[in-house]
C-alpha cells in the first residue's frame, strides 16, 4: 500500500484517508495484537476502521474471520472457533475485545481469511483462504477489469460477503479510490455521493436490478460511470439483455461474473463486446485459472453441447473447508474446485451453465435436469421455477399463465404423468437475499402441501414471525427473537415439519427446511410446551375457586422458572454480547404495551374501584405491596419486570461479562445461589399470601429455570432436582401440599422430559394455547371476575362453572393473541408500503 503514497484510498462520509495513511492504520491496529498469530474476527462493514483491520491482520499473519454484526451476536461462529480476538462496534464505538486469553497458534502457515460460503456467515462452516488466493484473484481481477489508480468503487456490499470482499481487494491492488457507504441504490442519496465521487463502477448482484427497475436508473446522467459488473447468481436473461443493451448504449462496459466463494471467489467472466451474443454464459476463466468440464466417471469433457460438472484450477482455490477450531490447523486439502454446477462448452470456446449437479430428480427412472426444464419452459413462453422429488415434480408461477396448456407441454414433451405434477401459482417466487430463487422454499411448499392459511415453508414462517426478509442461514437467535414469538414458532413448526425440533432456535432455516418429518395422525411436542399448558390451566381453575379451598395453585410459579428458561435460550447471546439493553427491549416490551394498555383501560373504566392503586402498577413495584383485588394476576408482569433488569446489571460491567460471556451457566449457578439466600431471607420476613409475588422470594425460581436450560446431563439435572426439593421444603413451608406439589410437577416434568407424543390435534392445541400463554395469563381474570359477580359456581354447579370460566378465558386470550399478532402485520405492512411508496417515488 505504501508504494501508492498520497493517493486516496477509502472515503467515508467527509473522512479520506490516503495509502500511506491507511497503510498506518493497519499497522497501529496490528500493533494492539501478539506478535505471533492470533485468531481475529473482525465485523466487516463498510467502514474504515474495519478495512484497516482486516489489513492490518493480513499484513501481520493474523487469520480473520469476517463476520456480519448478526453472526457475532448469534454466537455460533465465536463458538465454534474461539477467536482470540473480536474487533466489532459497541454503542457506535469501534473496539478491540479479548476474548480468549491462552489461545494457542494452531494455523496452517498459509491460512489468512476465512468466509462463509453463504455470505452471510450465519453457519459455522467456513471457507479457508490464503493470502496468496486472495492476492491472485485480486490481480486476476484487476486485469480484465482493466484497473488502474484513476479509477473509484462505491460499496454496494459489504465484505463479508466474498463479492463484496473481491471489489475491495481488487481496487487496493490497483491503487484505486473506494467510496465507502451503506446507502441503498433506490436512495436518491446515493447517486448523489456516486456523482459527487466521482465514481467509475459498480458492483451489483440480481437483486439491485430488481430495485433498479423501479427507479430510473437507465435515465440518470452518470457521466463518470465506466463499467458495471453483475455476480452473484444469474441474472435472467431478459432482464441482462435489457440492461446490457441500455449499457452498450451509454458506452458502459457490462461485465457478467461467475465465482463462489472457495475461489475468492471469481472464476471467470463475460467480455463487455461478447456479452448480448452470450447471455446464458459464465465465458472465459480469469486469467490463470482453468475451467474443466469433467463427466461422471472423472473424464474431461472436449464437445460443445455434451453438458458434465464444471471443475475450477487455478491459484485462487481454497485451503479447504473448517467447521471446528481444529479446522484451521490442517494444511491445503483442496487443489481443484469442484463446483457443483453442470456445464456445457460452446462453439465458441466460452462456459455454458446448465443446472446444479443436485438439481435433478428421477421420476419412474426417468432423470429430469429440472434446470434444463424451466429453460425450456422459458422458450415456449412459460416463466416457471421447478422443484421437485423422486414422486413429484412441482412448478410454480407468479401471474398469470395457462395451467392446463402448461400441463400438457410438460406430459407431452417430458412422457410424464398428470397426477404426478403439480402445478401452483404464488403471489411471489421467494428469492434469496442475493437474488437467486429461493429453491428451498419452493420444495418446502412442494412438500406441505398448498396455501392453507399458514405459513407454507419454515422460511415463510420466520419472514412472517420478524416481519422481515430472512435468509437460509438465519437462526431465531441470530434473528433477535423475543419469547412470545419463541412460542409462536415453535407452533408454526410443528404445522409445517410435523413436530418441534429440540434446539431449534439455534438451527438455520435451511437445515429446519430439511427436516420435514411427517406422521399422518402423529405429533410430538416438547415437555415444557405441555407444562405451560398445564400452568395456564392451573392458574384459571384457581382463580375460578372451582376446586373450593383446595385448589391448584403453583402455575405463576412454574411460569417464573419457565421465563428464566426462555431468557437464558433466547437471549443468552444477546446479553454475552453486551448487549443489554437491546435484551431489556426484546424481554419487556412487547408484554409491557400489553399490560399498559389493560391496566389503563381498567383505571379509565373504574376509577373509584382503583383509586390509590395507580403509581405502584405503572412503576411496576405493586407485587411488594399487593392487595386482593381484581389486579392482582398482574404481580407475574411487575415481577418479571424487575427479575429482567437485576439479570441485566452484571451484563453491564465490562468484567463480570467478560468471565460470563462463555460461561453462562457459572451466571446462573451464581445468580441461583444469590436467589436461595435471599428466598430463605424472605420467607423469614415477608409473612403473608404475597410471600411468592417478592421478587427476592421468586428471583431464585428465575434463576433455577437458566440453570435448567443448560442443564444437558443426568448429573446436572439431578442438582437442580434435589435444589428444587430442599427449596420447596425450606423455603414453601406455609403453603398448602397441594401448591408444593404442582409446583414441583411443573418443575421436575421441564427438567426431565423432552419430547412428548400426541395426536396431531391435541399436539396442535397445547401449541395454540402455549403459544397464546401470556395473553391467556392477562385477560383471563376478565371471565374469572364475571364469572364471580354472577356467583356462577353456586348457580350453574363446579363443573358448568369450569367449564365456562376455562373456554371462555382461551378464548378470549386466544382471539386477543391473533388480534396483537395482526395488529403488527398490519403495522409492518404500513411500515413496508411507505418505504416500496418513498423508493417509487424516486422513479
Amino acid at each position: 500500500m505504501e508504494s501508492f503514497g498520497e493517493a486516496i484510498a477509502l472515503e467515508q462520509d467527509a473522512r479520506r484517508i490516503s495509502y500511506r495513511e491507511l497503510a498506518t492504520l493497519s499497522e497501529a491496529f496490528a500493533a494492539r495484537l501478539p506478535a505471533s498469530p492470533q485468531l481475529v474476527a473482525v465485523q466487516a462493514c463498510n467502514r474504515i476502521e474495519t478495512v484497516a483491520a482486516y489489513l492490518g491482520c493480513l499484513r501481520a499473519g493474523h487469520p480473520v474471520i469476517l463476520l456480519n454484526r448478526e453472526s457475532i451476536a448469534d454466537g455460533r461462529v465465536i463458538s465454534a472457533y474461539q477467536p482470540g480476538w473480536l474487533f466489532s462496534s459497541k454503542k457506535g464505538q469501534w473496539r478491540l475485545e479479548r476474548l480468549n486469553e491462552s489461545e494457542p497458534a494452531d494455523f496452517a502457515d498459509e491460512l489468512a481469511v476465512m468466509l462463509s460460503t453463504s455470505g452471510t456467515t450465519g453457519a459455522p462452516k467456513l471457507v479457508k483462504l490464503s493470502r496468496g488466493n486472495i492476492q491472485s484473484n485480486a490481480e486476476a481481477i484487476a486485469a480484465y477489469l482493466q484497473l488502474s489508480a484513476r479509477e473509484c468503487a462505491i460499496t454496494t456490499l459489504n465484505f463479508f460477503y466474498s463479492y463484496g470482499m473481491a471489489v475491495l481487494n481488487s481496487h487496493l491492488a490497483a491503487g484505486a479510490r473506494i467510496v465507502l457507504t451503506d446507502l441503498s441504490v433506490v436512495t436518491p442519496e446515493f447517486w448523489s455521493l456516486f456523482r459527487s465521487s466521482g465514481t467509475t463502477s459498480l458492483a451489483f448482484v440480481p437483486y439491485h436490478f430488481e430495485l433498479l427497475e423501479r427507479t430510473d436508473f437507465l435515465g440518470q446522467d452518470l457521466p463518470s460511470l465506466r463499467y458495471i459488473t453483475q455476480a452473484g447468481g444469474r441474472l435472467h436473461p431478459d432482464r441482462l439483455k435489457r440492461f446490457a443493451t441500455q449499457a452498450r448504449q451509454r458506452q458502459w462496459q457490462f461485465f457478467v461474473m461467475y465465482g463462489q466463494t472457495e475461489a475468492s471467489p471469481r472464476m471467470s467472466y463475460v467480455p463487455p463486446e461478447d456479452l448480448l451474443e452470450n447471455l446464458e454464459s459464465v465465458g472465459r476463466p480469469i486469467p490463470g485459472g482453468e475451467l474443466v468440464i469433467i463427466d461422471e466417471e472423472g473424464n474431461p469433457v472436449t464437445a460443445p453441447g455434451r453438458a458434465g460438472e464444471l471443475v475450477y484450477r487455478g491459484p485462487n482455490v481454497m485451503l479447504g473447508y473448517a467447521e471446528t477450531r481444529a479446522d484451521l490447523a490442517r494444511p491445503r486439502d483442496t487443489f481443484e474446485l469442484r463446483t457443483g454446477d453442470m456445464a456445457e462448452l460452446q462453439p465458441n470456446g466460452y462456459v455454458r451453465i446448465t443446472g446444479r449437479l443436485k438439481r435433478f430428480i428421477k421420476l419412474y427412472g426417468l432423470r429430469i435436469n429440472l434446470d434444463d426444464l424451466e429453460g425450456r419452459l422459458a422458450q415456449a413462453g412459460y416463466q416457471v421455477y421447478c422443484v421437485g422429488t423422486d414422486e413429484t415434480l412441482g412448478i410454480f408461477f407468479e401471474g398469470e399463465i395457462d395451467e392446463e396448456a402448461l400441463l400438457d407441454t410438460v406430459v407431452r414433451s417430458w412422457g410424464l404423468r398428470r397426477p404426478d405434477i403439480h402445478v401452483r401459482k404464488l403471489r411471489e417466487i421467494p428469492l434469496l437475499p442475493s437474488g437467486k430463487v429461493d429453491y428451498a422454499r419452493l420444495n418446502a411448499q412442494l412438500l406441505t402441501g398448498p396455501e392453507t392459511g399458514r405459513p407454507r415453508s419454515v422460511q415463510e414462517a420466520f419472514a412472517e414471525a420478524f416481519g422481515e426478509d430472512v435468509s437460509g442461514d438465519d437462526t431465531f437467535i441470530s434473528l433477535e427473537g423475543d419469547s412470545i414469538l419463541f412460542l409462536h414458532l415453535s407452533l408454526s413448526l410443528e404445522q409445517i415439519l410435523g413436530y418441534v425440533p429440540a434446539g431449534w432456535e439455534k438451527k438455520s432455516v435451511n437445515r429446519l427446511e430439511a427436516m420435514v418429518r411427517r406422521k399422518p395422525g402423529k405429533a410430538s411436542v416438547p415437555a415444557e410446551t405441555l407444562v405451560r399448558c398445564l400452568a395456564i390451566f392451573g392458574i384459571i381453575t384457581n382463580h375460578l375457586g372451582t376446586l373450593g379451598e383446595w385448589g391448584i395453585a403453583g402455575g405463576a410459579v412454574a411460569l417464573m422458572f419457565l421465563s428464566g428458561l426462555s431468557v437464558a435460550r433466547i437471549h443468552g447471546a444477546r446479553l454475552a454480547a453486551g448487549r443489554v439493553f437491546e435484551f431489556l427491549k426484546a424481554s419487556l416490551l412487547r408484554i409491557l404495551v400489553v399490560y399498559y394498555v389493560i391496566i389503563t383501560a381498567i383505571f379509565v373504566a373504574l376509577p373509584q374501584e382503583f383509586a390509590g392503586q395507580e403509581r405502584s402498577w405503572y412503576l411496576l413495584y405493586a407485587n411488594m405491596n399487593m392487595r386482593w383485588d381484581a389486579l392482582y394476576p398482574f404481580w407475574f408482569v411487575c415481577a418479571y419486570a424487575q427479575l429482567a433488569a437485576l439479570v441485566a446489571l452484571p451484563w453491564l460491567i465490562p468484567p463480570l461479562r467478560h468471565i460470563f460471556r462463555e460461561r453462562q451457566e457459572l451466571f446462573g449457578y451464581l445468580a441461583l445461589g444469590a436467589g436461595g439466600v435471599l428466598s430463605y431471607w424472605a420467607s423469614r420476613n415477608i409473612h403473608g399470601d404475597f410471600f411468592f409475588m417478592h421478587p427476592l422470594a421468586i428471583g431464585y425460581v428465575f434463576a433455577l429455570g437458566w440453570c435448567a436450560y443448560f442443564a444437558a446431563d443426568i448429573y446436572r439435572k439431578a442438582a437442580l432436582s434435589a435444589v428444587l426439593v430442599i427449596s420447596i421444603l425450606l423455603f414453601w413451608t406455609t403453603y398448602a401440599i397441594q401448591f408444593k406439589l404442582f409446583f414441583g410437577f411443573l418443575v421436575l416434568s421441564s427438567l426431565w422430559l423432552k419430547n412428548i407424543p400426541l395426536p396431531r390435534p391435541v399436539a396442535k392445541a397445547a401449541l395454540t394455547i402455549a403459544s397464546a400463554s401470556f395473553f391467556i395469563y392477562i385477560f383471563h381474570i376478565f371471565p374469572v371476575e364475571v364469572l364471580l359477580l354472577l356467583d356462577a359456581r353456586e348457580s350453574w354447579g363446579p363443573l358448568p362453572h369450569w367449564i365456562v370460566g376455562v373456554s371462555a378465558a382461551l378464548f378470549l386470550g386466544i382471539a386477543a393473541d391473533r388480534a396483537f399478532t395482526g395488529l403488527e402485520h398490519l403495522l409492518r405492512s404500513w411500515l413496508s408500503s411507505r418505504r416500496e411508496a418513498e423508493a417509487s417515488s424516486l422513479a
